[in-house]
């Protein structure tokens, strides 16, 4: 069994900019997301017309669709050309009491553009982004897509007056459906799965200040449907809520010394042979290298 694990990020926000990310890591990473005017296929050959934007640069393929839905994707190839490759695929939809399906806008625009041939049809100028976003999903909540350095991130936005329990998820195309004992979502498919992260939670003051709260909102599926809901505890209703389901950044690499970067140097030898038998310091720090020369020029002054 191989596991694709998908570190989002479900956060609620106030506004359809970037939201506030306790990680610090927002929009770092190589993730965009393209915008499809036209230039994506489905699988049939015909235009994907309900896909707004799609991933590039991931581990996998990410489809912001019509309808207030994501769709997550990821292939097997199999070596031998007698045997078709595999896609897998599932279906994330917002649903609540209150639902309200609509299409998805984007936010942040990555510098550069992409020109697409198909067939005898040419898409020029297509641009990405950093970030998409539904906006009021439910009532006065917003869902965002964005990226971070360990890969892309869910967001949904609880402004403030919103009912956050009114929040649920619909998954389609998955095996199986649980929660496992790290508090991970897990969508099973062919032998193989699909990973939510534990949600933490938190919220922004006045000065975009974040604010942790004492209670993680976990998973509930419903023993196994394909709804899922989230647990809340205590929080400021007259502040927005985030609800963060999202792998940690990666840890910093430790910078590589410069093998340049020398305190001093000096070029030892002459005309003839020479060869270091031993180096060693003294307890002021100090160097000393011996050996032998059989230069008639051999440096013997100071630092030498």
């Amino acid at each position: 069994m191989r596991a694709i694990l998908f570190p989002c990020l479900l956060v609620a926000a106030v506004a359809a900019a970037q939201i506030p990310d306790p990680l610090g890591d927002a929009y770092k990473g190589g993730i965009r997301y393209r915008q499809n005017v036209g230039q994506k296929m489905a699988t049939d050959g015909h235009a994907a017309v309900d896909v707004a934007y799609y991933s590039e640069g991931g581990a996998y393929d990410i489809y912001a669709r019509s309808q207030s839905s994501i769709r997550f994707a990821w292939g097997h190839k199999d070596t031998s050309a007698a045997t078709a490759d595999t896609l897998f695929a599932v279906e994330m939809r917002v649903s609540g009491e209150a639902g309200n399906p609509v299409a998805p806008q984007h936010a942040s625009a990555v510098p550069g553009i992409a020109n697409y041939y198909v067939g005898s049809d040419a898409f020029t100028a297509v641009p990405a982004f950093h970030e998409v976003y539904w906006k009021d999903v439910n009532p006065n909540t917003d869902m965002h897509l964005y990226h971070g350095q360990t890969g892309p991130k869910l967001a949904f936005a609880f402004k403030p007056g919103s009912d956050p329990t009114d929040l649920l998820l619909e998954f389609e195309g998955q095996d199986s459906i649980n929660v496992d004992y790290l508090g991970m979502l897990r969508l099973y498919i062919r032998g193989r799965w699909l990973a939510l992260n534990e949600a933490i939670a938190y919220q922004v003051d006045a000065n975009m200040q974040i604010l942790p709260v004492s209670w993680v909102p976990a998973y509930v599926n419903n023993n196994g449907q394909d709804v899922v809901h989230f647990t809340f505890g205590t929080y400021d209703p007259a502040l927005a809520l985030y609800v963060l389901i999202s792998s940690p950044p990666a840890p910093p690499t430790p910078p590589t010394p410069d093998p340049r970067n020398l305190g001093w140097s000096t070029y030892a030898g002459g005309n003839q042979g020479d060869e270091f038998m031993a180096v060693d310091t003294d307890a002021d720090g100090d160097a000393y290298a011996c050996g032998y020369t059989n230069d008639n020029n051999f440096p013997v002054g100071t630092g030498a």
